[in-house]
C-alpha cells in the first residue's frame, strides 16, 4: 500500500490487544570493581568502558522493558498475508513504543538515584560496544526479566523480540558521556530511531 490502510483495517488493528508492556528496573549496589568487571553480588558484569568512564561507581541501574509477544506475532501474520506495508508500519510503531518504555524506565531509575544524591553516567545494552551480548543473561537476571516472561535465544537475542535490557552507571560526580548512545552505536547512520 502507498496510502493509509482502509478504515476496516485500522479498526481491526486498534481492537487487537497487541501490546502488554512490562518494566523491571532497580539500582544495584556495586560491591567491587576489578579489571573492567563490576561485582554486584549475585552477578558480575564485564563492562570495561563503563568502568573506565565511571570512576568510584557506587551503583548500577539495571532495567528490562518488553511489549509482549502479540505485536510481533501480528507482524509475522501480516507478512504471511503479503501485507508488507502494514507489517512494516506496525513493526516501526512497536519500536517507537519500546523506545518510549526504555526512556520511562531510565527516568524512574534516575528518580531513585536522585533521592540518594546520585547522578547518571553512561547507558549501555548487551550487544553494544561497551557491553558484550554474552552479558545478556546476567542483565536479564539482575532486572528480574524472566519474571516478565522474557527468555534468551541461543544467539543471545531476547524473546519477545520487542524487548530490551540496559544498564546505567550511577555515581556522585559522574559526567554525561561526550558522545550519546546513538552517536556511539554502529547502526547510527541507518537507524530511523536515532536521536536528533
Amino acid at each position: 500500500w502507498n496510502q493509509t490502510p482502509p478504515i476496516r483495517e485500522r479498526n481491526r488493528l486498534e481492537r487487537e490487544p497487541l501490546v502488554k508492556p512490562a518494566l523491571g528496573y532497580g539500582l544495584r549496589p556495586v560491591r567491587n570493581i576489578a579489571q573492567g568487571a563490576v561485582d554486584l553480588g549475585d552477578e558480575v558484569l564485564h563492562a570495561p568502558r563503563l568502568v573506565l568512564e565511571s570512576p568510584g561507581l557506587p551503583a548500577l541501574g539495571v532495567a528490562v522493558c518488553t511489549l509482549g509477544e502479540a505485536l510481533e506475532n501480528r507482524v509475522e501474520a501480516l507478512f504471511a498475508e503479503r501485507r508488507r506495508l502494514v507489517a512494516y508500519e506496525l513493526d516501526a510503531l512497536g519500536n517507537d513504543l519500546l523506545a518510549h518504555y526504555q526512556r520511562l524506565a531510565a527516568a524512574r531509575m534516575e528518580a531513585l538515584a536522585r533521592r540518594r544524591g546520585l547522578c547518571t553516567g553512561i547507558e549501555v545494552s548487551p550487544g553494544d560496544d561497551d557491553l558484550g551480548l554474552d552479558q545478556q543473561p546476567a542483565v536479564l537476571r539482575l532486572a528480574d526479566g524472566f519474571r516478565h516472561g522474557i527468555t534468551i535465544t541461543r544467539s543471545g537475542m531476547l524473546k519477545p523480540a520487542k524487548s530490551v535490557t540496559f544498564v546505567i552507571a550511577f555515581g556522585a560526580h559522574l559526567a554525561k558521556p561526550l558522545l550519546s548512545r546513538c552517536e556511539r552505536c554502529g547502526s547510527r547512520e541507518r537507524c530511523r530511531h536515532r536521536a536528533k
